[in-house]
């Protein structure tokens, strides 16, 4: 399972809102959704919020592992 709690903080981090990602970059509302209830996108999807972020993907993502 994949969390997207550090792209959050990261976000935070950078000053870079959902709202920025909505009209500036333009990531759909269903995007933002997908990824506030840490469900799955595209790999093109995170590369994307790599680079808006200036980071690497470690801090937009990290795997859960579920037993």
């Amino acid at each position: 399972m994949m969390s997207f709690e550090p792209l959050w903080k990261t976000m935070k981090a950078k000053n870079v809102s959902c709202y920025a990602l909505i009209f500036k970059h333009n990531f759909s509302w269903g995007l933002i959704d997908k990824l506030k209830h840490d469900r799955n996108v595209t790999l093109e999807t995170v590369k994307r919020l790599c680079r808006i972020l200036a980071g690497l993907d470690w801090k937009v993502v990290q795997k859960n592992l579920v037993e």
